[in-house]
């Protein structure tokens, strides 16, 4: 059914806006200066390359990768990426 499949479109579409927004703050916190346009790049190609390796390890190392190549403070960079998937692991936590 299309409608379903709209509707799967557009979950995933919302979950990667949501954890685009939360890894944007924690770079906000650790004062890496990166575009809207640098992160969501960044996030698309991390979620990309989760879909093709086992587990999150992979997308996390690419996301980790292009944000230190990008970014102006590397060792703060990479930080945010083990920090956002911290707290993508402890949210859960919290509602139960």
């Amino acid at each position: 059914r299309p409608a379903w499949l709209l509707v799967a479109v557009l979950c995933m579409v919302a979950a990667l806006v949501v954890g685009t927004l939360r890894w944007k703050m924690l770079l906000d916190v650790a004062r890496v200066p990166l575009s809207w346009p640098v992160i969501g790049r960044v996030y698309a190609v991390s979620a990309f390359t989760t879909s093709f390796l086992p587990g999150t390890v992979g997308g996390d190392v690419a996301r980790a990768l292009l944000v230190v190549r990008r970014g102006p403070r590397p060792g703060r960079g990479g930080e945010t990426v083990r920090a956002h998937t911290a707290t993508g692991a402890l949210i859960p936590l919290c509602g139960s």
